[in-house]
């Protein structure tokens, strides 16, 4: 597959009877995330990404998904290249399913929208970066396109409590060989105490 040739790729908007934007993406992040036990099954799905300001000096369009969960065959690799070819579609007009946790945050309300259709597809160029290309529409019918490259950075597990247990760490090595990341537990919260385990890609 061809890489795009500028460094972050563009995102296309068009907010509700709005002007129709081109706007460089100046940022991205890709991320994978569960607790265990309670999602320990799957990875979610955590995807950034920033596009530059609009003309007027407003702060563009930011595209991003919460934990969407991910089959179990995506770890067949259980490396960096995990998410090659990995595939959604979503349209809440044929589902109902209002739950679906992809956003757009909408300079013009200042409001985060629910994604309503979305389209989006990752395939692997190697090292762990991404060709990512999403399509879609929100809630109030703002409309965007985006064609990037992200690179896969990290994988993090919770305790439901938030606390050291061996389970968590049996739960990556059902995602991930450990030669491919650099393990270690994290103080995220204090007062009470609460850990996350980081599994950091080396290519990072």
């Amino acid at each position: 597959m061809t890489e795009i040739s500028v460094p972050y790729g563009r995102m296309g908007f068009r907010p509700e009877g709005g002007t129709e934007y081109d706007l460089e993406i100046t940022s991205t992040r890709l991320g994978l995330e569960t607790v265990v036990p309670y999602r320990g099954g799957t990875l979610g799905l955590n995807l950034v990404i920033q596009a530059a300001p609009l003309p007027d000096g407003n702060k563009g369009p930011r595209f991003y998904t919460n934990e969407i969960d991910l089959p179990s065959s995506t770890f067949a690799s259980r490396d960096a290249a995990m998410l090659d070819g990995f595939r959604i579609s979503h349209d809440y007009e044929e589902t109902g399913d209002d739950t679906f946790p992809a956003l757009l945050y909408v300079t013009e309300t200042a409001s985060h929208d629910s994604v309503d259709r979305l389209d989006l597809s990752l395939n692997h160029l190697g090292g762990g970066r991404y060709r990512v290309r999403a399509s879609g529409k929100t809630e109030f019918f703002a409309a965007f396109e985006i064609d990037t490259v992200v690179t896969l950075e990290l994988i993090t597990l919770r305790h439901d409590y938030g606390r050291v247990e061996p389970e968590v760490e049996e739960a990556l090595d059902r995602f991930v060989d450990r030669s491919a990341v650099d393990v270690g537990w994290e103080l995220e919260f204090k007062e009470p105490d609460r850990y996350r385990l980081d599994a950091r890609f080396r290519h990072t």
